[in-house]
């Protein structure tokens, strides 16, 4: 009973406090359609909770009312919200701050003047504005506060003064009619978002003095089709240019000491670890090249096929998720975990070999990847790999065309395992390579041979050419190879 006092107790309590709240939202004065809450000889614009400010609106830098003069010098946050009916707005220079939201919603409105006395647009100021097509920015501003130009679908261009030192994180998120940005060099940090979704963006050149960009910071910018790096850049954030789906060419500054794009290889390598963090349909990955870092290749749907060379370690999480039209891809034998989503949402992916030393397959690894038919696992016993949930599940559950090529020895652990055996339609005996087949020409010959002397002079490693798999090219793999042919 006395819990039932309390919550009733504190149910009255909460309905005079919103009312109490709400009411506080009623303005001082009206005056030529314009709502004003005073503050002394201050007022500031608001609204009336009926969003009804339309047309054309011209606000004053001074008003007489019952004798006393007021000075106009504040917008207040949401002051013209959702007002879908207003179309221009004139904003005098006594007006020092335009304040949060104060014209999102606003779907109508086409043009807005600025006045040089505000010196920040602040959070989510535009947002949702469709209708606006340009914004002068005033020299006197200094910063772009997050989401403040979220959603204007309308703007196609937009210059940014060099006053501006801050652009916030989403300023400019899923303005999909923008497609040329100036950014100026005052700006040394591209936030995380800040252009996601602008799938209009063509042209967009980061200046000198940026050290970092975010991460999403150009995630789906579909028409994007080259980017350059400048030598300033010092961090760049994971998924910076996932989904960039027509990106044919980036570069990085030969003077940049944090990155690179050796060999000219569309790409962009972090350089002291030799990782490829960001990659594009034209890619290619040197052999210098290590790892393959978290999402790198996120999303590039005009990458069909790539090469990946035997010195690469590893392969981050999501490394090709979403390459929807990727056909073809080798995973190298150095390879020991295949990381979370790794393949996720490649559709177009037919079949694909998992090396004999993998340990671990982490969650939704091929999840999706609906056109693969055949599977190589070269694993010998299954119950020994790190398996991860959905690693090859498909929406449908559909899988009697998918079928699982497993070592002989492993056949029956194969069609037992929970992980494996409920996502092929069969699971069959692999057909053995041909011991010594170095060069992959089906045949062993002395081509194999110099294959092999030719690793060992360049000092690499490849596992085809550890003949005799004890971890070393050696001569004692060109040995296995002469006893094979005198063999056979």
């Amino acid at each position: 009973m006395k819990n039932n006092f309390f919550s009733l107790r504190f149910a009255l309590l909460m309905v005079l406090f919103l009312g109490t709240a709400y009411s506080t939202l009623a303005y001082d004065i009206v005056k030529d359609g314009i709502y004003y809450y005073i503050i002394g000889t201050e007022a500031r614009v608001c609204d009336n909770g009926e969003n009804s400010y339309s047309g054309d609106v011209t606000i004053p830098a001074v008003f007489t009312h019952n004798g006393q003069t007021y000075l106009v010098t504040y917008i207040c946050s949401g002051a013209f919200r959702d007002c879908t009916e207003l179309k221009s707005v004139f904003i005098p220079n006594t007006v020092t701050v335009i304040a949060s939201g104060a014209f999102s919603g606003c779907t109508g409105l086409t043009h807005i003047e600025l006045p040089s006395s505000i010196t920040y647009i602040d959070l989510s100021t535009f947002s949702g504005c469709t209708g606006l097509t340009d914004v002068y920015i005033p020299r006197s501003v200094n910063a772009i506060y997050p989401n403040a130009f979220y959603g204007c679908t309308g703007l196609t261009s937009i210059g940014i003064p060099n006053s501006v030192t801050y652009i916030g994180d989403g300023a400019f998120m899923s303005c999909t009619g923008l497609k040329s940005v100036y950014l100026p060099n005052s700006i040394t940090t591209i936030e995380r978002n800040t252009f996601l979704y602008c799938t209009g963006l063509e042209n967009i050149t980061i200046p000198n003095s940026v050290t970092t960009i975010g991460k999403h910071a150009f995630f789906n910018c579909t028409s994007l089709k080259s980017i350059e790096i400048p030598s300033s850049v010092t961090s760049i954030g994971v998924c910076a240019l996932n989904n960039c789906a027509n990106l044919s060419s980036i570069t990085v500054s030969s003077s940049n000491e944090a990155y690179d794009s050796r060999e000219n290889c569309n790409a962009i390598i972090e350089t002291a670890s030799n990782t490829l963090i960001a990659g594009c349909q034209n890619s290619t990955i040197p052999v210098s090249v290590t790892a393959i870092g978290d999402y790198a290749y996120g999303g590039c749907l005009g990458l069909t096929t790539i090469d990946i060379p035997s010195t690469i370690a590893s392969m981050g999480e999501g490394a090709f998720y979403g390459c929807t039209n990727l056909t073809n891809i080798d995973i190298p034998k150095t390879i020991t975990s295949i990381e979370s989503s790794t393949f996720s949402g490649c559709s177009s992916l037919k079949d694909i070999t998992i090396p004999r030393f993998v340990t671990a397959i982490g969650d939704f690894a091929f999840y999706h990847c609906t056109n693969l038919i055949d599977v190589y696992s070269f694993i010998i016993d299954p119950f020994e790999v790190s398996m991860g949930y959905y690693v090859f599940n498909v929406d449908g559950d559909n899988y009697s065309n998918r079928k699982l090529h497993v070592p002989s020895e492993a056949l029956q652990s194969y069609q037992v395992h929970e992980s494996w055996a409920p996502y092929f339609g069969s699971i069959v005996e692999m057909v053995p390579d041909q011991p010594g087949d170095v060069n992959g020409d089906n045949e062993v010959n002395i081509n194999d041979i110099n294959s092999v002397v030719n690793i060992i002079l360049d000092g690499n490693y490849s596992p085809d050419a550890d003949v005799d798999g004890d971890g070393e090219v050696r001569m004692s793999d060109i040995n296995s190879i002469i006893n094979f042919i005198l063999d056979n």
